[in-house]
């Protein structure tokens, strides 16, 4: 999250009052947030806002899960967060799993952290 570029971040989940805590604690961090409750308004939101550079997705949304939600969103993928109040090991083996190469942060989750994970995330990724 330099400076001179604006993060533009895709948070996906179907529990309002957690979607705009993550979406007020980056846009305190200096990135522009979308928000969508569902796979399908995500799917339309990334469809007609190009040029994401992050989606911050729950692992478990209403009739689907996060990772399918995201793999929906097509390619090339931007750099994604899965969240999840269960543990990352909970998913192994299941629909929702998590990729490996995903980060991923529980939840509650301080604000510190979040904001370090992102961050920590775009800087492997430019550099």
């Amino acid at each position: 999250m330099s400076e001179s570029q604006v993060t533009r971040v895709l948070v996906i989940d179907d529990h309002e009052d957690v979607a705009r805590m993550m979406s007020m604690v980056l846009m305190r961090a200096g990135c522009l947030v979308e928000l969508a409750a569902s796979a399908d308004e995500a799917a339309a939101v990334f469809a007609s806002t190009p040029g994401f550079d992050l989606v911050v997705c729950d692992v478990m949304l209403p009739g689907t899960s996060g990772p399918a939600t995201v793999e929906r969103l097509g390619h090339p993928l931007p750099a994604t967060i899965f969240v999840s109040g269960y543990p990352r090991t909970y998913f192994v083996g299941t629909s929702e799993e998590i990729p490996s190469a995903a980060s991923f942060v529980r939840k509650p989750f301080r604000s510190a952290e979040f904001v370090a994970t992102v961050r920590d995330l775009l800087t492997v990724l430019a550099d």
